[in-house]
């Protein structure tokens, strides 16, 4: 399998957020003041979130501030986040001026598909190949819940991986804002048949390797 470190750190980064949500809370809740020290970038100011502030809704969407560790050039990467509920979650991050998609994570309640356009791989799990690496009780509608409550007034809206304890992935982070809850229309991503599958084990493997 070739590797490409672009790939899997943008994976574990984007991964924090999600398979990690009820960690995030738990931690902020533990301890939210060193948190919000930590988490302070002295070398960028990034707006506000916009937060919305709605109890329910069918349509979520936001844009994404990438942030990878410095020994990746410590390279600030911009994307864009996407919910229609209980069908759809899709995230695309891009390489920023040249607006190129970079890689592409899309999420349904039974499937899981990470895109990698820069080396043409990708890797496709079905819930049950996924729940084998998720903490027992992980569902989507927990996933829906953990990006509506980021939206919302006082919200977490900014994960790093030093809130984790993974020392290598300290300085990545990621940060969802300019929440809106406008109407949007998701279509299934589509692989391209050229692009190579890695399965999710290779993947994970790889992942953890960067920890």
């Amino acid at each position: 399998m070739k590797k490409n470190k672009l790939i899997y750190i943008i994976g574990l980064t984007v991964g924090l957020i999600f398979s990690n949500g009820a960690l995030a809370q738990s931690v902020v809740k533990n301890d939210s003041s060193k948190i919000l020290k930590d988490s302070i970038d002295k070398t960028k100011v990034i707006p506000d979130s916009c937060l919305v502030d709605s109890t329910s809704y069918k349509y979520l969407s936001s844009k994404i501030h990438l942030v990878l560790p410095a020994s990746f050039m410590g390279l600030s990467l911009k994307g864009s986040m996407k919910m229609v509920s209980k069908e759809r979650i899709q995230l695309s991050i891009v390489m920023p001026i040249f607006g190129t998609e970079l890689a592409k994570l899309d999420i349904t309640p039974n499937e899981m598909l990470l895109i990698d356009r820069h080396d043409k791989m990708y890797v496709q799990a079905n819930k049950k190949e996924m729940m084998r690496y998720l903490p027992s009780g992980s569902n989507y509608s927990q996933l829906e819940q953990l990006l509506i409550d980021a939206s919302k007034p006082g919200g977490r809206s900014e994960v790093s991986g030093s809130d984790f304890g993974l020392k290598s992935m300290k300085d990545a982070k990621i940060q969802l804002y300019d929440f809106s809850t406008d109407q949007i229309a998701l279509q299934p991503t589509t692989v391209p048949t050229k692009y190579k599958k890695v399965t999710l084990d290779e993947f994970v493997k790889a992942l953890k390797g960067l920890q």
